[in-house]
């Protein structure tokens, strides 16, 4: 039961902060605006705006956007293991 309480907790906070719209500019310039990340994946974040849904591959942005996205090696082994 707690192990659901927690999920639920992390899920309505990941939730909230996807939620908001924000800019991303790529390693190469392009500028996505007012963008809502719709999911996370392995390779990339998957994101919505005005235009349409793209996907930006974490080689194509900034390290410190990559590092609030890219799951650590820690968290990954953890998941894993429950």
């Amino acid at each position: 039961m707690k192990y659901l309480q927690t999920t639920l907790a992390m899920l309505a906070a990941l939730s909230a902060s996807l939620a908001l719209a924000e800019d991303f500019k790529t390693v190469s310039g392009r500028v996505y605006k007012d963008a809502t990340i719709s999911h996370v994946e392995a390779d990339g974040i998957v994101i919505k705006t005005k235009t349409g849904i793209s996907k930006i591959y974490f080689v194509e942005l900034p390290k410190d956007v990559q590092e609030r996205f890219l799951p650590s090696p820690a968290k990954t082994v953890a998941a894993q293991r429950e």
